[in-house]
């Protein structure tokens, strides 16, 4: 792509320009970089690509989180990515395992779900929306998140960026929750990271959840 300010050609999936140092603005409805406040083609207010989420290779912050299949447990508000068909074929245990980064393949242990008396914890039931804590999400087994399709109509039917189907919350055996992205146009993040689509995340108290730029709480 050209640089709005500098006219120097650079990668397209640039955020900031490396010949001048600009951060790059974008129209959030034609993705093109431009400059000013707003897109001179469609009117639209212009974003960072951070904010637009683009470019979802770009290297993560050291506040997000990595898919880390075969590894156990993450740190407290972090997200775990979750092969549930087959976690039921390892133990479930407390003792937390050092961070990897891995490709998604192969499975998921479900571990440091249980407390000191050997119970299950109690865990999160609900999404809160930030802005209006009046908009509640209630988790659903095979509950569907969508503009136009799902249980949460009430919801998400006046939210733009959502897509008609956006989103799913599975039920584990274990009785812990998982979300999954359904390869929505906007993407879901998790603690400020892009969620592969079609893989299943594990919900965690405290955590953050981002849908169609919308953000929630996990309680």
């Amino acid at each position: 792509m050209i640089c709005p300010k500098c006219k120097a050609d650079i990668p397209d999936d640039s955020w900031f320009c490396d010949q001048c140092g600009c951060e790059l603005m974008f129209c959030p409805k034609c993705k093109s970089p431009a400059k000013g406040k707003r897109c001179t083609q469609c009117g639209s207010e212009l974003v960072t690509g951070k904010e637009l989420g683009l470019f979802a290779s770009q290297p993560a912050t050291a506040a997000s989180t990595t898919q880390v299949p075969n590894i156990s447990q993450q740190q407290n508000n972090t997200t775990t990515n979750i092969d549930y068909n087959d976690v039921l074929k390892n133990n479930i245990s407390a003792q937390p395992q050092p961070r990897q980064q891995a490709q998604p393949s192969g499975s998921s242990t479900l571990r440091g779900s249980s407390d000191s008396a050997g119970g299950v914890d109690a865990g999160p039931s609900r999404l809160v929306m930030l802005d209006d804590p009046s908009k509640v999400v209630v988790f659903k087994d095979n509950g569907i998140i969508g503009r136009t399709n799902g249980d949460y109509l009430d919801v998400f039917s006046n939210l733009p960026y959502v897509s008609g189907t956006h989103a799913k919350f599975t039920l584990h055996s274990s009785k812990q929750w998982l979300i999954a992205d359904l390869g929505s146009t906007n993407g879901t993040k998790l603690q400020n990271t892009d969620l592969i689509p079609n893989s299943n995340y594990l919900l965690k108290k405290g955590q953050i959840i981002e849908i169609g730029f919308v953000k929630f709480r996990v309680e």
